[in-house]
Parts: C-alpha cells; structure tokens; sequence
C-alpha cells in the first residue's frame, strides 16, 4: 500500500508548517499522509534502525510474539521510497533493546551502542541489564552482515537512554539515567583503520543532565536537544545546545541556540541533511504527539522551529532510519498510545516515512550524463561519466578520480562550491581522468563496489578501474590533497 510521500521542500515548509502561539500544537485536520511502506513481518518497538546503501535493517527491541529479539531484518529501499520484501539477517549475538536513539550508521558499518540486555525472551523488565558496550557489524556489498563484534565498556555506571552521535573518526555517547539521576557525562572514542571502537575517555559533560534527549553530528558541531533533566515527566528541556567537534574528538564549549517552542521527550531524534528532527513522543506532563518537528541549519546556526501534524501511527518507542542520500527518513515499529489509552500501548508492525528535499540553492544539480557525454562545469574543468572515464583512462593510462554525490545532501553542493569550482581543484587533477557519480540516479552497485556509502566521497582507481584510495570525509582542499597524496 501507498500514499502520496510528504515532501519537505521549502514549499511545504512555507505553506504546511506552522508554529502554534499556544502552550501545545493542535491538530489541524487533516493531517499530512505519510507513505506507507512494507510493513514489518511482526509489531516491534524498542529496537533500532539503520539504513546502509540501499537497505533498510531494524534490530532487537521486543516483538509481540516472542518477546525479547537479537533478531535483525532487512528490506531493500525502492524507487520513490517504497520497500521490498522483508528478510532475515545475522542476528546479534544478545537481546538488545532501548536502542532507539543509539545506533550509528558510519560509511558501511553499523554500531549499536549500550541499551538494555534481556538474559531470555521472557525476561522481566525490571531485571534488563544496562548494556556499556557497543556491538557492531559491516554490510556486504549484497546486503548481508559480517559477524557481530564487541567493543571494550565506554563507561562503568550502568546507564540506560542515552543518545549517541558520530563522525567518520568518533562516536559519542550523552547523558542518560542511572540508578542515582540522570547523567551529564559525556563519552568519545576513536574508530580505527578496521571500525573498532577504541580508546574511550570522557568527553566535555553536557550543561545539564539529559535523558530521552537526542543528539546528532552535522559538519563539525554535535547538536543535543529535548529530553527529560530530571525522572519526572514535567522536567522537560526546550534547549538546543551546539559544541564544535575538534578533530581529535574534544569538545568546544556547549553553547545555546533557537530552543523547541514545544519540546519533546522520547520521540525518534535524527539530525539529517542540515536538520535537526524530532518525530512522535511526548510533551511536558506526558502528552503524547504525532507531530514532528523540525529545524533547517541556516548559515551554521538553528533557524526557527516548525511542526508538522501527519498521520503518524507510532507515538513512542519507535526507531527511525535515515536514507540521506535519498533524503527518505523511515519510521519504523513502536507503540501507540493516547490520552484514553490505559497500561500498554498498542505496538506497531507499521513502517511510514517521508522525504527532506533540500532547497533548490543546497542543492548539486549536475547534467545526468550518458556513457558518452560529458559535463562542463561553470568555471572549472570537464566531468565525464563513471563509464566514459573508465574507457578514457584504459586508452590514456591515466588514474580515474570519482566524485560521488547526491543532490540531498547540502555538503556536496558545498564541497562542489568551495573545493571543485576552484582553480587549485583543476592544478590538483589535470593528471587525472575525473568522473561525477549521482548516487541517487546511478546504480548502487558502483559505489557499493568501492565501499562507499555516503557523500560527498571520492575513489582513485586505476586504468583497469581498481580502486587505489578512497576518502570518506571531502569539505576542503586540503581533504582532496590527502586523497590525491599531494
């Protein structure tokens, strides 16, 4: 079943979204449909969700027939948004729930970091342990996982709720309830050459104690918003707090920008392509919401904040995963609940979803090029397609230098401006055959052969097209020069 996608263009934004004077949005019906995708095979909440190249996978969390999961699903992402059949894949190695808000997606590798640990299936709630290690995997280029490995604990306190963040060189772990409060620590450690979480230390400490809070990495700042300061459900933070992620993994003072004007708790917090988000979950006093919420960066600082109502079925407990390339933000399981309900909530096999469209001035827009054509750019050098310059450069001898992009995701328009419209861009690849692939109109196979699945990326490969180096992280000239080891 389908219906018509939600686009968030700037548009939809101007028309749709609206900010209410009062203390808590009201509906305005009807609200905005959201797609509807491939449902799950079985209602799940708690879990976690990631989205690695063209596929989305959920994972642990409870089922409402078998209880407790290690249990891990994938489906393949469709044009237009829509998902495939579901499938079974490697399963982790231990019950994992309340692990929502702490998986990391970086490049082809998927961490899911603390949570709860359910001995048996049937576990009591009461007696989940607090998971202090990350579990993590690699995706195959077919979509399966690579066993499930195990880090070394990021904390001795047993936390539970926390947020996670990340970059191409850390992860981050913020705040969260222990058996005393709830916690302003803050934990960083480094990925190394093969993905492995090492080296945790503790990090600059959040300006207050947070839980059911989220937080996101977006160029070099970690963003945290919402949440609960206190274990009462009137402790609610409106506030936005930014701090600059210095290369080596410290932080730069926290700061304050635009606060939520209806904060929430225990939604599905993403940051995304420029946004922050906020999808479902409560409101001071515990009111729950369909509403999502968000925040467009502008000129490196949180604009105003917007809501939209929709027909969003989960209110809590559900996972999101997020196609950034495509700009598609799936929601995914959870539970329903509202003011009437009474104990448990209704918990969800549903999977709805909708697409950020970046503002046309974000936005890379290159010709779609034939195996035979070629693109000119405004002010610098000529692009070919991924198959011409592969059959140049087995003509020339040359190396091939692939510039991977979607246009929904602002930094490669930023990438493009700064670094390739440059004349130390031409100097730097006049000995090159350069190539521009859009991942958002090309096969995934290609990028997935070189084990890139995020942009703005770029791979040297050789005149047989084998693949010499790639570099994940492309903002500067100086991120250009270390792939090109100039």
């Amino acid at each position: 079943m389908k219906t018509k996608t939600v686009v968030l263009s700037a548009t939809v934004l101007a028309c749709c979204l609206t900010v209410f004077a009062q203390n808590l949005p009201q509906a305005t019906p009807p609200p905005f449909s959201l797609l509807q995708c491939t449902r799950l095979p079985i209602p799940r909440q708690m879990h976690g969700a990631a989205v690695v190249g063209a596929r989305l996978y959920i994972m642990g969390g409870i089922a409402n027939v078998g209880g407790w999961t290690n249990s891990v699903l994938s489906a393949p992402i469709m044009q237009g948004g829509s998902l495939g059949t579901w499938r079974e894949e490697r399963p982790m190695p231990e019950n994992r729930n309340y692990i929502s808000q702490s998986i990391e997606v970086v490049n082809d590798r998927i961490y899911v970091i603390g949570g709860g640990v359910a001995e048996t299936t049937n576990t009591q709630e009461e007696n989940l342990t607090r998971a202090k290690d990350v579990l993590w995997t690699r995706v195959n280029a077919d979509g399966t996982l690579q066993e499930w490995k195990r880090s070394d604990p990021f904390t001795q306190v047993p936390t539970s709720c926390i947020a996670t963040s990340s970059n191409d060189k850390h992860l981050f772990v913020l705040g969260g309830s222990t058996e005393s409060g709830v916690s302003d620590q803050t934990f960083v450690c480094d990925l190394d050459a093969s993905g492995a979480p090492v080296n945790w230390r503790a990090a600059r400490p959040l300006p207050t104690p947070l839980w059911f809070h989220g937080a996101a990495i977006l160029e070099d700042r970690l963003y945290v918003w919402g949440g609960l300061i206190e274990k009462a459900n009137q402790a609610i933070s409106s506030k936005v707090y930014p701090a600059l992620v210095q290369d080596d993994g410290t932080l730069g003072p926290w700061q304050e920008e635009t606060p939520m004007p209806a904060a929430t708790y225990s939604s599905a917090f993403c940051g995304f392509n420029d946004y922050l988000v906020a999808v479902g979950g409560r409101y001071k006093g515990a009111v729950y919401t369909n509403a999502i919420w968000y925040a467009r960066l502008q000129n490196g600082k949180v604009a105003s904040w917007q809501v939209l109502n929709t027909d969003l079925e989960a209110r809590v407990y559900h996972a999101l995963g997020l196609d950034k390339l495509h700009g598609y933000v799936y929601i995914t399981g959870g539970q329903y609940k509202d003011v009437n309900t009474q104990g448990f909530g209704r918990m969800l096999s549903t999977v709805q979803a909708f697409q950020i469209s970046q503002p046309r001035q974000q936005r890379l827009e290159l010709p779609r090029l034939t195996p035979s054509a070629t693109a000119v750019s405004a002010t610098q050098g000529t692009f070919l397609s991924y198959t011409a310059a592969i059959g140049m450069a087995k003509q020339s001898g040359k190396k091939v230098l692939v510039l991977f992009y979607s246009p929904e995701v602002p930094g490669c328009k930023r990438f493009w401006d700064d670094v390739v419209q440059t004349p130390a861009f031409a100097s730097l690849t006049r000995d090159y055959v350069v190539a521009v692939y859009d991942t958002t109109k090309e096969p995934n196979s290609v990028p997935a052969q070189y084990g890139i699945f995020k942009v703005p990326s770029a791979v040297i490969l050789d005149s047989d097209g084998k693949l010499i180096r790639s570099e994940l992280r492309l903002r500067t000239v100086d991120d250009l020069k270390r792939l090109l080891g100039s």
